[in-house]
């Protein structure tokens, strides 16, 4: 016979065997459990009463059924962890690696040499504002948005700053390379590229014939940045077309 005792909310069983008290602890503060190691060792004992089962030689059947109780829960978590395939880590994909990775599966000559470098210097200044170990799935509205107020700061082309036209060229390219992961199933969200704040156009010169630009610069003093940007949007007439394309034939080398 055999029975539950608790001390300070700890269990513990005492019972008789080969005419001796014995009692040892359950570990446990769990009714349930005890009442279970209380069921299971009281059989055990009747199977031994009844020659049905034996334990080794000086052992005691409670310490036995306790060691023998631990050794399957212990087989049934590993059982569980084999079970479980392990996570099988997430790469990393960085804007870096989507570009060398688009750049390997171009076709031959699909795209002009001069396109791909200018890809390549939009793909380095996104990498250097965004990051390095910025992944491409990671690049949301916020990132994109503080890309493109980062960039615009930044100087460009005759004392002004990176113009609109030429942030939303780099941006045009990091689409692409996002359009092309999700075709290559590297990637599930779609590139957010709508209502973005962009600074304020500034505004070409409207084209002059070459006439007019000297007068501008000879009644203004116009600064080398300010006559370049005239030079930019000069527009020929059809004699100073005839011209250039007579220059062109009589200076022909080959």
């Amino acid at each position: 016979m055999a029975t539950l005792e608790q001390r300070n909310g700890w269990f513990r069983i005492v019972y008789r065997y080969q005419g001796k008290k014995r009692s040892g602890s359950l570990n446990t503060q769990d009714q349930k459990k005890a009442d279970f190691q209380l069921a299971k060792l009281e059989l055990l004992l009747r199977r031994i009463k009844l020659g049905e089962a034996s334990i080794p030689d000086e052992s005691d059947p409670l310490d036995h059924l306790l060691k023998k109780t631990a050794r399957k829960e212990q087989k049934e978590n590993m059982r569980g962890k084999a079970a479980k395939p392990p996570k099988k880590k997430k790469l990393k994909l960085t804007i870096r690696d989507a570009w060398q990775r688009f750049k390997e599966a171009l076709p031959f000559d699909s795209l002009e040499e001069s396109t791909l470098k200018g890809m390549s210097t939009h793909v380095d200044h996104l990498v250097r504002l965004i990051g390095k170990t910025k992944a491409l799935d990671e690049c949301a509205k916020p990132v994109i948005q503080k890309y493109i107020d980062s960039r615009s700061k930044e100087p460009g082309r005759r004392g002004h700053n990176v113009s609109v036209q030429t942030i939303k060229k780099e941006l045009r390219t990091l689409s692409t390379i996002w359009n092309w992961a999700i075709d290559e199933q590297l990637l599930k969200s779609p590139f957010l590229g709508r209502k973005l704040r962009y600074p304020k156009y500034t505004d070409k010169p409207p084209f002059q014939t070459i006439s007019q630009i000297r007068g501008k610069i000879k009644r203004f003093s116009l600064t080398e940045n300010q006559q370049a940007e005239l030079w930019e949007s000069v527009f020929l007439s059809v004699t100073e077309v005839n011209q250039v394309l007579d220059y062109v034939k009589n200076n022909l080398r080959h």
